[in-house]
């Protein structure tokens, strides 16, 4: 593997800035801590330890690298590296014949970004692990040499689907949205009964899919949602709104926007898919996750689905949308191993259920227009183009800063809304938080739905709005009102808040716990002018009657200290009046704050981190250089993959025994990788999967790279001899 090494390392250190942030948006784990110090390490971590996969490959880079793969194993010689030559392999895929050289080029520089193949001269080389992709490379035997075919399949290009001129662009998606997940809760008025695992019946979700006026897959999705937000929950025996349900309409529109991509993010069902036969759909709780209840399917891999779609959207160009068949043919090719081939005249063919895995691959249309269509609800795609909010989406489904500030882009907020002759209040479209506050302290709701809404402007809501804002001039209420409104503020309207203000306040009503029945107003007077009794703060209403806000006990007890002898028995406590407690108050008032697993987003789509810093320095060029040292010249003797600068830190790890640590990487005879950490002679060993102290050896020659670690950053457990 050292020459795969070194030539990897060259080439690492020709790529460019675009090349690189390519590199390890699909290689994240070559710069995982400890980070590698030079491109050699970043190489043999690339080629030794950082898992491949075939998902991360479109159907044209599987086609070249199975051929690279079975031609590299029919002509492969003992003491070279793992490659091909470059003519044989262009003839082999009829380069210059069958598809274009420039196509044979264009596949090869994709692969090159993948560090899975990369051309060295007249050769082309192959990550050490490409054979384990493809074990019967071209339908050759794993054992034995049997004769290579002639041709190999290459496609001829990418698949481009047919495009037609957006029409979308307006606040409509959004406002859709959240309308539909504010229609859910409100069915949620009272509770709806839970099956005897914790699912919800058929009956209820056709009843809410006919409430949102759409599909009953469309209906899963939105409760999977709401399950994700903690806005709905199973307690008890039933599902109701949660306490943050309360909290969620006083929310922005934006976080609420935000807030639902990400709950989309982590939903891992897609009920929009065709049920695999087999499968008992009488288990309807298979959309909502419990702990007792089934296991969720379709298990469909719905991550890569979604990504998959939304990167072919997210292809086409500015100002053009596809709808979900013509996106049939580049999903297929992007993401072959996750839907099946696509055949544009035949019908959809049903889930095939893979031997080797519970994941099952839909029809490439199915997953198309499944796919977009929860885009649209959730306004992340409108009308076959993606929004600003779904490109956020796609590139980062966990950073909640980012979501928020696309959906403000595709939520455009009212400020100003048309106030009528007629004291109706209408709102073409979403009020911005101040006008949505303004509107329903005095006015009420009449109607909304996910484009308009109308508010009725009445003297009781004028009269609440004072009641709830004592003091405010009427003059400033005006301007206000005027401010907001799209139109001339009409006239029976000024009048109705200037006399309502006119009227306000005429009566004062305070809080009193006890009042003070005296016999003389001379008395009376005595009593709110005793110093001894101020502490309970007698007011005097009138000739003869005081009032306390201080429990009647508490003045029963003050007076007669004082020297007074006044009559009555103390009350007992009345009993607390109906309505809501103490904490659904303060619910009905508090923030939204999204639950823990949003706040704490770690996504399986998420890109890697791509800072500079994480990319080491210097071109790997010109001559290795030669270990310095007796132990660090034998140590390279034995371990050929090693560059100098790793020999050299082992061999200082060695000598300095407990004082120093360093972290070695090395592949094991099963193909596996390993992470260790050296401390003195021997190199202690940590089992990540059942945690035992154990003790193995190994070879010098598996090791890959040696990293420094700082004092004290050591993995616990047994230790691993070297030999």
């Amino acid at each position: 593997m050292r020459d795969q090494i070194r030539s990897l390392a060259r080439l690492l250190g020709e790529m460019d800035d675009q090349q690189r942030d390519a590199l390890l948006a699909v290689r994240p784990s070559a710069v995982q801590p400890p980070l590698p110090r030079t491109l050699h390490q970043l190489a043999a971590r690339m080629l030794g330890t950082a898992p491949l996969s075939l998902a991360a490959l479109d159907l044209g880079q599987q086609q070249f690298l199975e051929a690279a793969v079975a031609l590299a194993d029919h002509t492969r010689r003992p003491g070279t590296p793992f490659g091909c030559e470059y003519a044989g392999l262009a003839a082999l895929l009829g380069a210059g014949a069958r598809v274009t050289k420039h196509r044979f080029a264009d596949v090869l520089a994709s692969l090159t970004l993948l560090a899975m193949a990369w051309p060295d001269r007249d050769r082309i080389l192959l990550h050490p692990d490409a054979a384990v992709l493809f074990p019967t490379a071209l339908g050759r035997a794993a054992h034995g040499r049997p004769p290579m075919p002639a041709t190999a399949p290459l496609t001829p290009a990418a698949p481009v689907p047919t495009t037609r001129p957006a029409t979308g662009g307006g606040p409509g998606a959004a406002a859709a949205a959240l309308a539909s997940i504010d229609t859910l809760l409100s069915t949620f008025d009272a509770p709806w009964p839970a099956l005897r695992h914790g699912g919800i019946g058929v009956r209820e979700i056709r009843r809410l899919a006919g409430r949102l006026d759409g599909t009953e897959a469309d209906a899963r999705l939105w409760l999977q949602l709401a399950v994700h937000l903690d806005l709905i929950a199973e307690q008890d025996g039933h599902w109701a709104r949660t306490r943050r349900a309360p909290a969620w309409s006083r929310t922005p529109p934006a976080d609420r926007l935000a807030h639902l991509a990400l709950a989309y993010g982590l939903t891992r069902i897609m009920p929009g898919l065709p049920p695999i036969p087999g499968d008992d759909l009488r288990l309807t709780s298979q959309f909502l996750p419990h702990p007792t209840g089934p296991a969720p399917f379709p298990r469909y891999h719905a991550a890569g689905l979604r990504r998959t779609v939304l990167r072919v959207l997210a292809d086409i160009p500015a100002g053009r949308a596809a709808d979900a068949p013509a996106l049939a043919a580049a999903v297929h090719y992007r993401s072959p191993q996750l839907v099946q081939p696509h055949t544009p005249a035949a019908p959809s063919p049903p889930p095939q259920r893979a031997a080797h895995t519970a994941r099952p691959k839909p029809a490439a249309a199915d997953a198309a227009a499944a796919v977009l269509r929860e885009a649209e609800l959730l306004a992340l795609a409108e009308a076959g183009a993606l929004t600003a909010l779904g490109r956020a989406f796609l590139r980062d489904p966990g950073d909640s800063a980012a979501l928020r500030r696309a959906a403000e882009e595709v939520l455009p907020l009212l400020e100003q809304a048309a106030i009528l002759a007629d004291h109706t209040v209408l709102v073409p479209g979403i009020p911005s938080p101040a006008l949505a506050e303004l509107l329903a302290d005095f006015c009420d709701l009449e109607f909304r739905d996910a484009h308009t809404s109308r508010w009725r402007i009445a003297p009781a809501t004028v009269r609440r709005y004072f009641d709830e804002h004592p003091g405010t001039d009427p003059a400033v209420l005006l301007q206000t009102l005027t401010a907001r409104s799209t139109t001339p503020l009409p006239q029976p309207l000024t009048v109705l808040v200037t006399d309502t203000a006119a009227r306000h306040g005429h009566i004062t009503v305070t809080r009193a716990a006890t009042v003070l029945d005296v016999r003389t107003p001379a008395l009376a007077a005595e009593l709110a002018h005793h110093r001894g009794l101020a502490r309970l703060q007698l007011r005097q209403v009138g000739p003869a009657t005081l009032l306390s806000p201080s429990p009647q006990g508490q003045v029963l007890a003050a007076l007669r200290t004082a020297g007074y002898a006044p009559d009555g028995r103390p009350q007992p406590p009345q009993p607390p009046r109906a309505g809501k407690s103490a904490h659904e108050e303060q619910s009905d008032t508090a923030a939204y704050e999204p639950p823990r697993n949003l706040r704490h987003r770690t996504s399986g789509i998420r890109p890697a981190h791509t800072d500079p810093g994480h990319w080491p320095a210097g071109p790997a060029t010109g001559r290795p250089a030669a270990p310095s040292g007796e132990l660090s010249r034998f140590i390279q003797d034995r371990a050929p993959a090693l560059a100098a600068e790793d020999c050299d830190a082992l061999a200082a790890a060695l000598h300095a025994g407990a004082a120093a640590t360093v972290h070695v990487e090395y592949r094991t005879q099963a193909r596996t990788h390993q992470r260790a950490t050296v401390r003195g002679p021997r190199l202690d060993h940590h089992d990540h999967l059942t945690c035992a102290t154990r003790t193995e050896r190994i070879d010098l020659g598996s090791l890959l790279l040696v990293l420094p670690l700082p004092d004290g950053r050591t993995h616990p457990a047994g230790s691993v001899e070297t030999r």
